[in-house]
């Protein structure tokens, strides 16, 4: 069974704004048997592994919380969230399994909406096997995002790219983007019933948002660029047999 602690991360010892501090009060308040714990460079080794010293000398914060977040719940049990994620419900329900994580769509796995897991566990070991393996380098951080370093991780054991619950080897919990992602990076979306989170995607880690918000445009992009054609291509096929 997964403990009952919340972590989140704040390096750098900034201030945190008011909508964070909001945003941990919903988790007390939804939560209110929970610890909170603060993960920071009291209480982690930024040294521990090569990737995270060097994404902390170079002050990417969000990459040093990427290997962090794994870390401490390897370490202890618990669930982890990103500061811009607001909790609307309790996460109680999801501590009987082994590990627990969310869509961010249908072919994205984002650890900062949600991640749980039981002290010891398998799955986290593995990628901080994958992290160990890697080494920061500022210039190619683009190319170093988490999500898609534990999305491919999950493809290699079973999961597919499907907004549906999953459950995976190692008793690990797939939820829907309605769960902790309603609201999309890009516009619109809508809150459920089944919501438990939303994540804001505050991107607070990158200096003006600038870097974040073109990430995101990016990705947007090559999103449309990659199946578009194909969908045009497809309506274009299919109305030529029609008319033939």
């Amino acid at each position: 069974m997964i403990p009952q602690r919340i972590y989140y991360v704040w390096f750098g010892k900034n201030k945190k704004p008011d909508n964070i501090r909001n945003n941990i009060a919903s988790w007390k308040k939804e939560n209110p048997d929970f610890q909170i714990i603060e993960i920071n460079e009291s209480n982690f080794d930024v040294y521990k592994y090569k990737f995270t010293e060097k994404a902390y000398e170079s002050q990417d914060w969000a990459y040093v919380s990427d290997v962090a977040r794994i870390d401490t719940l390897f370490n202890n049990g618990g669930f982890y969230l990103d500061t811009d994620v607001e909790l609307i419900k309790s996460i109680e329900p999801l501590r009987n399994a082994r590990s627990v994580w969310g869509l961010e769509n249908s072919d994205a796995i984002n650890t900062g909406l949600i991640l749980g897991s039981e002290k010891g566990n398998k799955t986290l070991k593995e990628l901080l096997d994958i992290y160990s393996k890697i080494t920061f380098k500022h210039e190619l951080k683009n190319h170093l995002v988490t999500v898609p370093i534990v999305t491919n991780y999950f493809l290699k054991h079973g999961f597919r790219k499907i907004n549906r619950y999953q459950i995976l080897e190692n008793d690990a919990h797939i939820y829907p983007v309605e769960y902790f992602a309603p609201l999309h990076y890009w516009g619109g979306g809508k809150i459920s019933k089944k919501t438990i989170a939303v994540h804001h995607y505050a991107g607070s880690w990158v200096e003006n948002n600038v870097q974040w918000k073109k990430y995101n445009k990016e990705w947007v992009k090559k999103e449309l660029i990659l199946k578009v054609p194909s969908l045009f291509f497809k309506v274009k096929k299919m109305k030529q047999s029609l008319t033939s």
